[in-house]
């Protein structure tokens, strides 16, 4: 506290005589407000008490009134300080926050979560992915979690990290890539695709790379370019796995603090060494690329069918305290775009949201993942979902070779490989005997071999 006196007209005689009056001013601060307190000393002379007795009245208007202003916190909170905790978790609402980001020093968090939101707004017209033709599925269930469905797809339980680096549009890319690769081989496939191949290479159409993207850009430098695979930092998986490290954007947690912003890496079309392929032949790619309408059924039956979509949508300055719950924009001012993986839904506490995965590690959040409120188009969560399909007749040839010459009535009886709708086929007399590699490349049953056709 602080304290201050001053007279009002009589002096305050610090010695024994009778004291004429006067006036203290306490000063202290809370939730970022300075409160004024006058205190009044009473004048002990007739003279001055006649006196004192106006202006304190007036002085006692007047400190209600500054009381009044200056008490009231800080409208609207400041962004990543315990005040905007303070404030989400005091309105009771339908998600918690927490304290965040607190390596990176107060006067930078601000510029810092900015950088980390990636995707940049807003996506020109000729960038725009054509519109995928969806109809919604009957008796979709309430929730859904892929992770329950696909089980044998490890990738859909991970969180990556894109370190301090804007690079949520090729993440939010890879990860969904990598899953629908699973799932649509019916975990027969299980890599990484490289966020640091589509980061680094694909640069005049994607986007500024560490700066800034776009997803749809991404999932078309997918089919029409390819990318090799990756796993994250220091993993040694694939052909280019990320060379940016994990570190602690947010919280006390496992990794080292984030210091500073990190440039792009290098296009380098070579893989690491020790790799058992060259750059050319690890090249993957995508049969399809497209927008997923804004329909939230849509959206549901796309990923119920095919896996995981890359989603975007707005930061406010509330969401970087976001610990649990379904996040609903409360409180501050844009941040910028944010580019991430959905991989399902459900409801909690009669409120309808998306589950979706974060690339800020899995110290952020709830263990890296987060859940958003569906059906409102909450910060245009839903206004921007793209999605493709992965090519898979090459990859199996490269990664089922020994099996390229077995017939199709020996690969129902494989366990591993059972992953082809043989009622689909029975009928078709001229498969039973076929090369699988041949089957595989009739684009007459190409969906139906693997149980996805559209």
């Amino acid at each position: 506290m602080m304290y201050s006196g001053f007279t009002t007209g009589c002096e305050v005689s610090p010695t024994k005589k009778p004291w004429h009056g006067g006036m203290f001013i306490t000063e202290y601060t809370a939730f970022s407000a300075t409160v004024t307190v006058l205190v009044f000393m009473g004048a002990r002379c007739r003279r001055c008490r006649a006196v004192e007795t106006k202006k304190m009245k007036v002085f006692l208007l007047l400190s209600a009134i500054v009381v009044s202003a200056v008490a009231k916190p800080q409208w609207p909170p400041e962004p990543l300080t315990d005040d905007m905790v303070d404030y989400i978790n005091q309105l009771g609402d339908t998600w918690k926050a927490g304290p965040n980001f607190e390596y990176i020093p107060a006067q930078r968090r601000l510029a810092y979560v900015k950088n980390l939101c990636g995707q940049i707004l807003p996506v020109p017209e000729s960038m725009k992915l054509p519109l995928k033709q969806i109809i919604p599925l009957k008796d979709l269930p309430e929730s859904f979690d892929p992770r329950d469905k696909w089980t044998n797809c490890a990738s859909l339980k991970e969180v990556r990290d894109q370190s301090n680096c804007g690079s949520c549009w090729a993440f939010g890319a890879v990860e969904a890539m990598t899953d629908r690769i699973c799932v649509r081989s019916n975990g027969t496939l299980q890599f990484h695709i490289s966020a640091e191949d589509l980061l680094s290479c694909c640069r005049l159409t994607c986007g500024q790379g560490c700066n800034g993207g776009y997803p749809s850009s991404a999932w078309h430098y997918f089919r029409r370019d390819g990318l090799v695979t990756g796993g994250q930092y220091n993993t040694h998986q694939g052909c280019r796995p990320y060379t940016l490290p994990h570190c602690d954007h947010h919280t006390t947690g496992q990794y080292k603090p984030c210091t500073g912003d990190l440039p792009t890496p290098k296009c380098s079309k070579t893989c690491e060494d020790g790799y058992n392929k060259t750059y050319p032949e690890d090249k993957h790619f995508g049969e399809t690329a497209y927008s997923v309408p804004s329909n939230p059924e849509k959206i549901m039956a796309e990923i119920y069918k095919h896996g995981p979509v890359e989603g975007a949508f707005t930061v406010y300055a509330d969401f970087p305290s976001y610990k649990s719950g379904v996040y609903q924009h409360k409180t501050g001012s844009v941040l910028g775009g944010h580019a991430i993986k959905i991989l399902g839904w459900g409801v909690e506490d009669s409120t309808p949201y998306w589950l979706v995965a974060n690339s800020w590690n899995e110290d952020w959040g709830d263990k890296g993942f987060f859940k958003i409120l569906r059906g409102k188009n909450e910060c245009g969560i839903e206004g921007g979902v793209v999605a493709g399909l992965p090519f898979l007749s090459k990859l199996l040839a490269q990664y089922i070779l020994p099996i390229s010459t077995m017939t199709y009535m020996d690969m129902v009886n494989e366990d591993s490989l059972y992953t082809m709708t043989y009622m689909d086929m029975v009928n078709k007399d001229s498969l039973h005997t076929m090369p699988y590699m041949d089957i595989v490349n009739e684009d007459s049953v190409h969906h139906d071999i693997y149980g996805h056709g559209e």
